[in-house]
């Protein structure tokens, strides 16, 4: 999934920094004897490769929670949804040319994700709900979660930065002639220095294990496809199915309270920095959290709110304000098995993205961070950095990405090093590193197109020149 920075409340600008020079690339990354930019790239001399190194994470799942390991869903059955069939001779014409468009809907979208490599969604059976006695007990459950979700937000960075720069790395090392063979067949890992929201999910999850090993079985991996239109039909599958998008992942503990006979879905969502665990209540009483402001900017103010649909499905409402101008949408959360194709697709999907992002989060969400967005005119890609200050104003800076830091500028890039709990230097050179990236203008192109070619909205662009 992506996510946003925008959890603040005031804004102040620095003046943005006029180009002074472009960093210092090394030859292969220079104009002079660029291979054609109609052309792939082939094998990278070794100096090419950048100095922002991403190991691939120690495992994220150890022999305690085997059964919650991503192998373990991967072997999970195919999506029963898609194997279910009509009864003979009972349709009129009509909803038999509907069956027939579904169904060819779904071969599509199998074919789109086997062309690109990408996992199908399958999802396991067995996510059970974890029973408490009390309502006391229960809440306290929920204040233990609450401090696990503080602690993830604040020790992981969300980076998907990092977990480019290690796609892009092994890419050039690879010796495969285009990056569209070597995505097809690349099993995207979890990186240390580059968690998405699938990562995160993972960290958080471990810690709940860990801490509170009675939820081991009722914790899910649950899947959210976002900007869903017929909710009531959705909710009525046994799983989403095989045509459905699940680009966004996130916790979900299933608790079930005997004294008050509530059932509960409990989100921990670090990939969308939301500081607060979410509970929704079978019966919507206490302790279910109500509508609430997940971030307020000068630019947009954005409020939550989560209902329950049934035992499996929650409704994520999302309201954002622009403008004067109020759009609201739906997301669904299948919190009913645990996803098995986190890395398979939503990893891998996340690699292609357009648009990166390096954010820190404490208490209240996003405080530091830096964004960019590749797809722009004329290559004249830029980063956004931000952060906090002490009064909790926004300090914000726009800066090109080939161009050096100076002056407050470089002020600004330590505050937000900071707050990534990075050294200065480390952050600089994860953005130079980004930069030399960008300057490979044929894996720009090869990436931005399968963007293009894999989004399943059809709403992604090439690169605009």
């Amino acid at each position: 999934g992506t996510a946003s920075d925008d959890n603040s409340s005031r804004q102040s600008t620095v003046a943005p920094l006029t180009p002074l020079s472009v960093l210092a690339l090394p030859p292969a990354f220079s104009g002079v004897g660029r291979p054609s930019l109609n052309h792939h790239l082939n094998q990278p001399q070794k100096e090419a490769h950048g100095r922002y190194e991403c190991p691939p994470s120690p495992s994220l799942s150890s022999s305690s929670s085997e059964d919650l390991s991503e192998s373990n869903n991967g072997a999970a059955s195919a999506s029963s949804s898609e194997a279910s069939g009509s009864e003979g001779g009972e349709e009129d014409d009509e909803d038999s040319s509907s069956q027939t468009e579904c169904e060819d809907e779904r071969t599509h979208q199998l074919s789109k994700l086997t062309r690109w490599g990408l996992s199908p969604p399958v999802w396991s059976k067995d996510s059970q709900w974890s029973q408490v006695a009390t309502f006391n007990e229960f809440t306290a459950i929920l204040a233990q979660l609450q401090d696990i979700l503080t602690e993830q937000l604040q020790k992981d960075n969300y980076n998907t930065f990092g977990n480019l720069l290690h796609f892009y790395n092994e890419f050039r090392a690879s010796g495969v002639p285009n990056v569209e063979s070597f995505y097809r067949n690349y099993e995207a890992p979890i990186v240390s220095n580059g968690l998405s929201c699938v990562g995160l999910s993972f960290r958080i999850r471990d810690a709940i294990v860990e801490r509170l090993p009675t939820l081991r079985r009722a914790v899910v991996l649950a899947s959210c496809e976002e900007w869903v239109e017929e909710l009531d039909e959705y909710v009525e599958q046994p799983d989403p199915g095989i045509d459905t998008v699940k680009e966004h992942v996130m916790l979900a503990v299933r608790i079930l309270c005997q004294e008050t006979n509530q059932k509960a879905l409990v989100i921990l969502d670090s990939g969308y920095h939301v500081p607060k665990t979410i509970v929704v209540t079978s019966d919507g009483l206490e302790p279910h959290t109500g509508r609430f402001v997940q971030s307020d900017t000068q630019k947009s103010r954005k409020e939550y709110e989560f209902r329950w649909k049934n035992d499996n499905y929650i409704q994520w409402v999302i309201s954002e304000t622009r403008k004067g101008h109020t759009s609201t949408w739906n997301n669904l959360i299948y919190t009913g098995g645990n996803y098995g194709s986190s890395q398979g697709y939503s990893e891998k999907r996340n690699l292609i993205y357009d648009f990166r992002t390096v954010v820190a989060r404490d208490a209240g969400g996003p405080c530091a961070g830096v964004y960019v967005k590749f797809n722009e005119p004329n290559w004249s890609a830029s980063y956004t950095l931000f952060y906090k200050d002490l009064n909790g104003h926004r300090i914000e800076a726009k800066v090109p990405v080939h161009s050096v830091l100076q002056g407050a500028h470089i002020q600004c890039a330590g505050e937000i090093a900071k707050r990534l709990r990075i050294s200065d230097d480390k952050f600089l050179i994860l953005l130079e590193d980004m930069a030399r990236m960008y300057e490979d203008r044929p894996f720009i192109r090869d990436l931005l197109f399968l963007n293009y070619a894999v989004d399943p909205f059809d709403q992604a662009k090439p690169l605009i020149d």
